[in-house]
């Protein structure tokens, strides 16, 4: 029997959504995006395929960092190349609540200023 992949939708793990919605808006309320706990190579996969989602919004762009656990340097480059992209887009990117580990990777790593920590 072939098991069939579930398809990664907004509001879904691994990247938790407060607002149901991809696509954001302009009436000043952020799109938020919550961060799984686990942004390692194993788990980046689906990470990105969530975070692609939001690519296609407008307005300002929350992440919410607080439950990050375990990151290592795929994850720093995924959430690199995200808010690289969404800030070329001209969107702002807030940081919420960015947690201790990803916090030390960033500064172990020195990419504090890419990322806007």
């Amino acid at each position: 029997m072939t098991k069939r992949k579930k398809k990664s939708v907004p509001g879904d793990d691994p990247v938790k959504s407060k607002k149901q919605s991809s696509a954001g808006d302009n009436s000043g309320t952020p799109t938020v995006v919550r961060l799984t706990d686990n942004l390692t190579i194993n788990g980046i996969k689906s990470v990105y395929d969530e975070l692609s989602l939001y690519l296609k919004g407008r307005g300002t762009l929350s992440i919410d960092a607080s439950g990050v656990q375990a990151i290592d340097t795929s994850g720093i480059q995924l959430l690199l190349a995200f808010t690289k992209e969404i800030a070329e887009q001209g969107r702002p990117v807030e940081w919420q609540a960015p947690s201790s580990e990803l916090l030390q990777i960033v500064e172990l790593l020195d990419m504090a200023e890419e990322l806007g920590l």
